[in-house]
């Protein structure tokens, strides 16, 4: 873990770990809301990369699900979107679908912003599709 916090993530052009994830690399719980995802958002982005979306899609307490973007500028955005259906057929690997979507967005030359919104839209779709 030491080789991707120190190696990897800091020439990541946007980093996208899920709340556990964000715990698991932070050494602390679980983020419970929306306050405390940005706090962790904010401590992600200390190992370098040049933007952070925490996703929210682990976030219990909520009907929705809110990402936050973090950018090394300090610009924060939310994104929100639907929650999905726990158990549905194809919701198991949602985030790499995501992460992979981002990328085929940004070289096809959207900004950053843009990417995260068409891409979430492409995996809700996907899992509403089934």
């Amino acid at each position: 873990m030491k080789a991707l916090l120190d190696e990897l993530v800091p020439i990541c052009a946007v980093w996208t770990p899920n709340l556990p994830e964000a715990a698991m690399f932070l050494g602390t719980q679980q983020a419970k809301d929306v306050t405390e995802m940005q706090k962790q958002c904010g401590a992600l982005a200390k190992f370098g990369a040049k933007a952070v979306l925490l996703k929210g899609g682990h976030l219990l307490n909520s009907d929705a699900c809110t990402d936050i973007l973090l950018e090394a500028d300090g610009a924060e955005r939310f994104f929100g979107g639907k929650r999905l259906k726990v158990g549905a057929k194809n919701a198991h690997g949602t985030g790499c679908r995501l992460s992979s979507a981002i990328a085929v967005y940004l070289a096809r030359g959207h900004g950053l912003g843009e990417a995260i919104q068409y891409a979430k839209r492409y995996v809700e779709q996907q899992i509403s599709a089934n």
